[in-house]
Parts: structure tokens; C-alpha cells; sequence
């Protein structure tokens, strides 16, 4: 049995719907041993491979290499952007929880969103308490 806010999960009950919640409008699963009891119960995370919204855009840093990193970065890019696109407030945990991303990166791609070669999105962030943020993610037109 586990706890999340104020419901409670057993393996008998709708899981898949309640997964899909927590994931798309985060009951705030910001702890690692409730995303691994999680899959204990049969949840799946979503798949790191998306549809980025520039598939033509070039990723770039000093330590680039698009034949080792391109498929990683454009799998994580389009598992956020997928997420994200429903203008949900998300934390960065929380989006790294439901994406299976990094944090670190979870956080560079949101600002690769920004980048006109990544669509040009507009990227808000609101403090929620001391020192921690929530994002979300308004589409360009």
C-alpha cells in the first residue's frame, strides 16, 4: 500500500488512471522510493523517446557529439515536450520523475525550448517555496 497526498493505492485499484495524474498534474512524486514502488505496482514510465518540436534543430556545448548524444537528447526533449506541452505547472522533479530524465537536463532542455531553433516557446517559472520553482511551458504561435 502506498500514499500519495491524500490517496491511497493498493494493487487493486485503478493504477494506470491514478499514474497518469500524478504524472500529468503531479501529486508530487519528488521522492525516488515512491517512483520505485510506483513501478513495483506495475507502473510504467512514460518512454524517453518523443517527438521534439524542431526535429531539424541542432543541440550544441562543448561537450557535443551528435552521433553519441543527438537520439538521447532528442528522446529527452520530446518526452518533456510531450509533458509539458499541456501548460501544467510541473517542478523540475517532477518532470524528471515522469520523463526519466535527469534533472540537470530536465532543466537544459527546458531552456532549449526558449531557443528559436527549438520553436521559440515561452518557458514560465514561479517560485513555490524556498528555492523551489515550477515551470510551464506556453507554445508559440
Amino acid at each position: 500500500m502506498i500514499t500519495l497526498s491524500t490517496k491511497t493505492v493498493t494493487e487493486g485499484d485503478r493504477f494506470v488512471g491514478l499514474a497518469q495524474r500524478c504524472a500529468a498534474r503531479v501529486i508530487a512524486l519528488e521522492d525516488e522510493a515512491i517512483r520505485r514502488a510506483l513501478i513495483q505496482l506495475g507502473w510504467t514510465p512514460p518512454p524517453t523517446k518523443g517527438k521534439p518540436p524542431a526535429p531539424k534543430a541542432r543541440f550544441d556545448g562543448s561537450d557535443y557529439e551528435p552521433g553519441r548524444d543527438d537520439e538521447r537528447l532528442q528522446g529527452q526533449l520530446g518526452a518533456i515536450w510531450d509533458l509539458m506541452k499541456g501548460g501544467d505547472w510541473l517542478t523540475l522533479s517532477a518532470i524528471s520523475l515522469a520523463t526519466d530524465a535527469p534533472q540537470a537536463s530536465v532543466s537544459a532542455q527546458l531552456r532549449h525550448l526558449r531557443k528559436e531553433r527549438f520553436g521559440g516557446h515561452t518557458v514560465e517559472k514561479r517560485l513555490v517555496k524556498r528555492g523551489l520553482y515550477e515551470y510551464r511551458l506556453s507554445l508559440a504561435q
